[in-house]
């Protein structure tokens, strides 16, 4: 149990701090726990960490965000968060904006909380998925089944990026 609540924790500072990766935890989660549970703590763990940073934005605010992020980090991303509390541009940004970041910007744009954190519970299910079951296949050295995966995994990147057309989020409709 302690050892779910500290992969979780990890997991979650993961999604907090720029320069901590919950990745790397990976393959002691699932060869604790198989792949099912390591997801369910990832998964956790990284939505617990959304939580955090969208809540120093918001309540924080900039000050805090200054201090958390390096000053080319805020330049590059500023202006990627879209207004007007839609989901799906929040569920674009989700899956595209490096999640240890985006969840400070949506706070500081105080984006509606119900929106970004349900657009955050999903867009986080592929990469998780992604990392879980690569990582299991990697493990298991089921050669055929890692590159099946991790052509799925990029042709949905590709897709992606095609649909986006280039575009930012905020110039999206």
């Amino acid at each position: 149990v302690w050892g779910a609540v500290i992969f979780t924790a990890l997991s979650a500072l993961g999604a907090i701090l720029v320069f901590v990766s919950s990745w790397l935890l990976v393959p002691l989660g699932v060869a604790a726990w198989g792949p099912v549970w390591c997801f369910v703590f990832l998964w956790a763990g990284w939505f617990i960490g959304g939580i955090a940073t969208y809540s120093v934005g918001r309540y924080l605010g900039r000050p805090m965000v200054r201090r958390l992020l390096p000053e080319p980090v805020i330049s590059r991303y500023e202006g990627r968060i879209p207004t007007g509390g839609r989901f799906l541009p929040a569920l674009l940004v989700t899956v595209t904006v490096p999640s240890d970041i985006a969840g400070y910007f949506f706070g500081l744009v105080k984006y509606p909380a119900g929106i970004y954190l349900s657009a955050l519970a999903i867009g986080e299910i592929p990469y998780g998925l992604a990392a879980v079951f690569l990582t299991d296949a990697f493990l298991q050295r089921k050669l055929a089944l890692l590159l099946f995966l991790a052509g799925l995994v990029g042709l949905a990147g590709l897709q992606a990026w095609r649909r986006r057309g280039g575009r930012s989020v905020s110039e999206t409709p």
